[in-house]
């Protein structure tokens, strides 16, 4: 009858209605909860991402290890060899040396050699390190006896022993440096490096190989914090070698001449 669907129907709709109260009821703090977790969150990925940027932007000297370094906090969550794996022993002053760490543990790797004295290079040039041309030469000297047939560390010798014996010096009224021999028997050495280089069947500094390893080791991630700490750490990384032989080749000519 009509009278019954319509009462029916107010009894739907008062049940309905009543459920919509209780909905609400529960939804509202849920929905004040999940904002309130979401806020947090968001401002969590966000610090670390600052920290992260911040990191990358800094001029100051990289090769002293920090007490409180980005990379401790943002990858903190991943196992001790891991964090072996991608930055040696903490505990060493150097950077180099936190590097030679993960040699020491493989010291048949011709990667992770070649990788330590890569950053053994760029720990040279800091004064404050006291890092002594004896002590690089041996250690590159080491690397040759690792692998002989690489011309990488003699070409690595010949170029910091150009780097010094001469110099390239700023003359008033010029535009262009002027290249200036400082010790010649420096240049004579490098000469020597350069020819037993050439008699060498290649030149590797396994850079492809030290690089897919390590990025192997980070997780695979759609984290935004998870994606800049990676390009963080690969912006790490230092390259003195290239700058090293762009010298050499650069001011090569001017002693021949």
């Amino acid at each position: 009858m009509p009278h019954d669907r319509v009462g029916q129907q107010m009894k739907d709709l008062t049940a309905t209605s009543g459920q919509s109260v209780l909905l609400e009821r529960i939804l509202v703090p849920l929905s004040v909860v999940l904002a309130v977790w979401l806020g947090w969150h968001y401002f969590a990925e966000r610090s670390v991402i600052e920290s992260m940027l911040d990191e990358l932007g800094e001029t100051g000297d990289e090769s002293i290890v920090k007490e409180e370094s980005w990379y401790t906090n943002a990858w903190a969550h991943l196992s001790a060899e891991k964090q072996f794996q991608l930055f040696g022993d903490p505990t060493r002053k150097t950077r180099s040396a936190q590097e030679r760490a993960l040699w020491e543990k493989n010291p048949e790797s011709k990667v992770y050699y070649a990788n330590y004295v890569r950053i053994l290079l760029e720990d040279y040039k800091e004064k404050d390190l006291d890092n002594s041309f004896d002590y690089l030469e041996k250690e590159i000297r080491r690397g040759e006896d690792l692998d002989p047939d690489n011309a990488f560390y003699n070409y690595m010798l010949a170029a910091v022993l150009f780097k010094r014996g001469a110099e390239w010096k700023s003359i008033k009224g010029k535009k262009a440096k002027e290249w200036t021999i400082k010790d010649k028997a420096l240049l004579d050495l490098a000469i020597v490096e350069l020819n037993k280089a050439e008699r060498k069947p290649y030149y590797r500094r396994y850079l492809s190989e030290f690089l897919k390893e390590r990025l192997d080791l980070f997780p695979e991630t759609k984290r935004l914090e998870d994606r800049i700490g990676k390009m963080a750490y690969l912006a790490s990384i230092p390259l003195p070698d290239l700058g090293l032989i762009r010298d050499l080749f650069k001011a090569l000519p001017f002693y021949v001449e």
